[in-house]
């Protein structure tokens, strides 16, 4: 074989699959065979002969070793960081010379000996294998694709340990390692239920719609899996799975049956302190979250404006309304730095007490920041912008004299910097008490495309026209299904079935038949075989592979599910009436084109009004969420966005720069001139973040609003300074 593992690109293939034509490394090959050394008496099953890389089946024990513990024969193993480095491992216990003292390891073969030898270990000079022949005694040599497993396991649909054990032959012991395996290298994105060992493999379409569903609502577990009809528990697999995979999603479980986002629970805390004061404890009970997970929920609330409010003295009461947390916190957020000293003095209240009362807010995750040595506080904010301020003039700079800019300690601002770098806000590094700033690089976040996977399998669905499934032994049409509006007669299936019996007696029936194509009467007829059945399925035109490795698998569970009704077959087509389902499951035609998609009453406004509608309301709002349009007019996101789209053709508005937002040129101009009479002074990146849009654009806007003189300033350094 000459081709590369479809997997991982390994040249050294096993493998190659009949059905679906791709070949496979021996890490991406499954199997159940056992290899037996008879010399030593070692079992080799296929993830031990993976971990020794071991591909020529002959016994890897390393000859005149014995374990320091157990005293059984020893094996060779590379080190996960460095494949040249090697150490020791027992062939019978936990033992290995890479985790116990004194250590044997080497990237060196002779110093490795020369350690073992001293250690006992090895009574060699050298290293040599068994290299005894090795010969299968479980599994008769039985191999499986794990292309075609991974494909019929993500096609959106649960799937039980029974189910797999059909499809891999594996005894029950090993299907849980695999899932797990095969989920750890990214192969399967599906959620593994521990209890029950069942996968559940879930399409982009329903994550999308959780994920809108999330953001939009206070989601009941119950409600919702009754909807999709699934158990809630395995609904809250599905959830948590999705929260630890999806960063942009934050929120909490604040019961056993229900899911809140932290926005949409920040309103109902709101709400709960408009109504008076209010202990922190009793919010804590109510949404079963920790009081320090409350502060910080109300902290953000404060910081983003969303209410006014302030702690009592002792920090467990939440007060609505001005105070002087209130006038203090906002003083902080509005200038990111404030001197202690003036402050006390303009609001007639001791020092101290502003000192405390700042280490409130910091205790309470309402700010964060640090003291300045000019008897100042500082957001983390602010710092981070003193120091691209200052990294746009110095290319490297000591900590020392960064310290001194900043005003705050030297650990602090090493703080700062590596907590930056790791943020992506600032590109370099720290080294012999420097920082040094690299070059920048501009980074480009990609919108999201359509799973290709997904994309497939609907084209498998509208390929596929019509079912025929066939008696073997008898040759009886024992059950049909349309899989499209397109539909057969009588004539036509009897024609078929006659085509199909004289095609089956010109093929020697000890031999299994790979799937074969017939092109008639405009459509491509593919036929496949199994035990006890033949199958038919007409196609508009020839199958992909994905879908023949689907037919494959359907005849296996077909036979698997009516093997008495096949095997002794009296005529009767009654028992087969529950393949309909199975078709649908598998193929994904009929009613379940889509796996997992919520029925949507279809909308009595057409879509022109709809567009209509969006203009005028963008065009009133000025700037509009494109998540709120979507549930407004109960349509896709993406479809908000292509209608929007024309707008942004026609010079009426433009996207925000996360593609969260709409916002019209007009607005633009209006934020623009509210931030020109704040300041004389902006810098381009703090006027792109208020407005959510890219520098560069604001770069753009400002230059055409100076050359059309409607404003009078210069652009310098990133910075807009009128004149």
């Amino acid at each position: 074989m000459t081709q590369k593992c479809a997997i991982c690109g390994d040249p050294d293939v096993v493998f190659e699959c009949q059905d679906c034509g791709r070949s496979f490394c021996w890490n991406h090959t499954g199997s159940n065979e056992v290899f037996y050394c008879s010399k030593h008496k070692m079992r080799y099953t296929r993830e031990k002969m993976i971990e020794y890389n071991i591909l020529d089946k002959k016994c890897h024990i390393i000859l005149k070793t014995s374990c320091p513990k157990c005293k059984s024969s020893l094996f060779i193993k590379k080190t996960k960081d460095d494949p040249n480095q090697l150490y020791f491992k027992c062939s019978a216990c936990d033992w290995n010379s890479y985790n116990v003292f004194p250590l044997i390891v080497s990237n060196d073969v002779k110093e490795l000996i020369e350690k073992a030898r001293k250690e006992g270990i090895l009574k060699a000079n050298d290293l040599r294998y068994c290299n005894a022949p090795l010969k299968i005694i479980e599994g008769k040599g039985e191999r499986f694709c794990i292309g075609c497993l991974v494909d019929t396991l993500e096609r959106g649909d649960i799937f039980t340990q029974e189910m797999i054990i059909k499809l891999t032959k594996l005894p029950k012991e090993k299907v849980l390692p695999l899932l797990k395996d095969l989920q750890s290298q990214k192969l399967l994105n599906g959620v593994i239920d521990p209890i029950t060992k069942v996968y559940i493999s879930i399409t982009q379409e329903f994550k999308d719609y959780l994920i809108n569903k999330i953001r939009l609502e206070k989601i009941d577990l119950r409600k919702l899996a009754d909807a999709v009809d699934l158990d809630e528990r395995i609904m809250r697999l599905i959830i948590v799975n999705l929260i630890n995979k999806t960063p942009e999603i934050d929120g909490k479980f604040i019961d056993i049956h229900t899911f809140i986002n932290n926005d949409l629970l920040i309103d109902e805390l709101i709400d709960l302190i408009k109504k008076g004061p209010i202990l922190v404890s009793e919010i804590s009970k109510k949404y079963s979250l920790k009081n320090n997970e409350i502060k910080k929920l109300v902290g953000i609330a404060l910081e983003r404006g969303l209410i006014k409010a302030f702690y009592s003295p002792d920090g467990m009461t939440i007060i609505p309304g001005e105070g002087l947390q209130t006038r203090l916190l906002d003083l902080i957020n509005e200038k990111g730095k404030i001197y202690i000293d003036n402050i006390s003095s303009r609001l007639k209240i001791h020092e101290s007490i502003i000192r405390e009362t700042i280490r409130d807010f910091i205790k309470n995750h309402q700010v964060q920041g640090y003291y300045t040595q000019d008897k100042g506080f500082a957001t983390i904010r602010f710092l981070e912008n003193e120091v691209i301020g200052v990294m746009k003039i110095y290319k490297k700079i000591s900590l020392d004299e960064l310290s001194d800019k900043l005003k705050i300690p030297k650990q602090y601002v090493k703080k700062l910097l590596i907590e930056m770098i790791e943020g992506e806000k600032i590109s370099g590094s720290i080294v012999d008490d420097s920082f040094e700033r690299s070059q920048i690089v501009e980074y480009i976040k990609k919108g999201t495309s359509t799973s290709k996977f997904l994309s497939k399998k609907i084209e498998d669905a509208m390929n596929l026209q019509y079912v025929l499934i066939i008696h073997k032994e008898s040759g009886s049409c024992i059950f049909s299904y349309p899989c499209s509006e397109l539909n057969f007669d009588s004539d036509l299936v009897s024609g078929f079935l006659q085509a199909i019996s004289s095609f089956g007696s010109e093929i020697d029936s000890s031999q299994k038949t790979a799937l074969e194509e017939i092109k008639w009467g405009g459509f491509v007829i593919a036929l496949s075989e199994g035990n006890l059945v033949k199958t038919a399925f007409i196609c508009k035109k020839s199958p992909s592979p994905s879908l023949k490795a689907n037919i494959k698998y359907f005849i296996l569970n077909f036979e698997n599910k009516f093997k008495n009704n096949l095997t002794v077959w009296t005529g009767d087509i009654h028992p087969f009436r529950e393949t309909r389902e199975l078709i649908e499951n598998f193929f994904k035609v009929g009613s379940k084109v889509l796996f997992f998609i919520p029925q949507i009453a279809k909308s009595t406004i057409t879509k022109e009004e709809i567009q209509q509608k969006i203009f005028r309301l963008v065009e009133t709002k000025g700037r509009t969420k494109l998540i709120k349009l979507a549930h407004d007019f109960e349509v896709n996101i993406t479809y908000i966005i292509e209608i929007l789209s024309n707008l942004v053709l026609d010079g009426i508005g433009r996207f925000t720069k996360d593609q969260s937002e709409f916002v019209t040129e007009p607005q633009i101009m209006n934020e623009i001139g509210e931030l020109l009479l704040s300041s004389n002074e902006l810098k381009i990146s703090e006027i792109a973040n208020k407005l959510n849009l890219e520098q560069k654009e604001i770069i753009e806007i400002l230059q055409n609003l100076i050359n059309e003189g409607k404003i009078n300033g210069v652009i310098t350094d990133n910075t807009f300074k009128q004149l």
